[in-house]
């Protein structure tokens, strides 16, 4: 998998030992997914379907985020 820093990290000064702190950029973009692809639900009671449609969309959401994670790391947004 691509590299996969802190989404927000903290500076070396706050930070101290090898906690990490908040989520990773890959849970970021993920979640950013799942916002992105509410918005264009169908029908809004297609966004209560069943839990394996939940599922569905989570796994979208991480690959999603990995092919970003991928992407950022061979430059190709530059």
């Amino acid at each position: 998998m691509a590299n996969n820093p802190s989404a927000f990290p903290l500076s070396d000064q706050v930070q101290t030992g090898a906690i990490e702190w908040g989520m990773t950029l890959r849970d970021y973009f993920a979640a950013q997914e799942l916002v992105a692809m509410g918005t264009w639900v169908p029908s809004p009671s297609a966004i209560h379907g069943t839990p394996g449609a939940h599922k569905a969309r989570a796994r979208h959401a991480y690959a999603m985020a990995d092919a970003m994670l991928a992407a950022r790391e061979a430059g190709d947004g530059e």
